[in-house]
C-alpha cells in the first residue's frame, strides 16, 4: 500500500508518470536497510531501548548504501535516505536538508509510510483508524510532514479507500 499511495501522491504532485514511477520504486526499497537489524528488535512487542532505537535510526543510511550499486535515480536515493528526516529536519539521519527543504520524493514517501505505519498493526500496538491517522497527519503537517504533501494526501484519501494497486504498468 505504501508504494501505491506514494505513486498516486507523486503523480498528482509531479504530474509525470515517469517521475511517479521513481517514487514508487523508492517506496518498494525504502526499508531495505532494516535487513541489517536483528528481527528481535524489529518485532519487539515492547518499547525500544535507546540503543535499539539508535539501531533503527540507522536503517535509512544502511538502505542508501545497499542500493548504491543499483544506480537508482537521485529521486529514489533521496527518498530512501531522507524518508525519516522530517520536514522540520528534526528526524534522522541528523545530517540532511535544512528545514522545509526535504526532497519532494522523501516528503511523499514520508507521508505514505507514516499513514501505513499508523494504520497497520504492530507487535506493540493496534493500528489506528483511517480517521485517527488523517487527524494526526494534519496535526503534524509543517513539522514532521510536508504540509503540501499532506494536503494532497487528504484530498486523495477518499480514492484510497479501495486500496488497490495500480492496474496499468508503471
Amino acid at each position: 500500500t505504501t508504494a501505491w499511495v506514494a505513486y498516486e501522491l507523486a503523480l498528482r504532485l509531479l504530474g509525470d508518470k515517469g517521475a511517479a514511477a521513481h517514487v514508487y520504486a523508492s517506496a518498494l526499497v525504502h526499508d531495505v536497510g532494516k535487513i541489517g537489524i536483528d528481527d528481535a528488535v524489529l518485532n519487539k512487542p515492547a518499547a525500544l531501548t535507546a540503543e535499539e532505537f539508535e539501531l533503527i535510526q540507522q536503517h535509512p543510511v544502511m538502505g542508501r548504501k545497499i542500493i548504491d550499486s543499483i544506480r537508482f535515480s537521485d529521486t529514489v536515493n533521496d527518498a530512501v535516505l531522507y524518508h525519516h528526516h522530517r520536514y522540520d529536519a528534526k528526524g534522522y539521519p541528523a545530517e540532511g536538508p535544512a528545514p522545509g527543504e526535504l526532497p519532494l520524493s522523501a516528503a511523499i514517501l514520508a507521508v505514505a509510510d507514516t499513514f501505513d505505519a499508523m494504520t497497520s498493526d504492530r507487535p506493540y500496538r493496534n493500528g489506528m483508524s483511517r480517521e485517527q491517522a488523517l487527524a494526526v497527519m494534519q496535526e503534524v503537517a509543517g513539522s514532521q510532514l510536508d504540509p503540501k504533501v499532506v494536503e494532497v494526501f487528504i484530498s486523495l484519501a477518499p480514492e484510497l479507500d479501495a486500496a488497490h494497486e495500480p492496474e496499468e504498468s508503471l
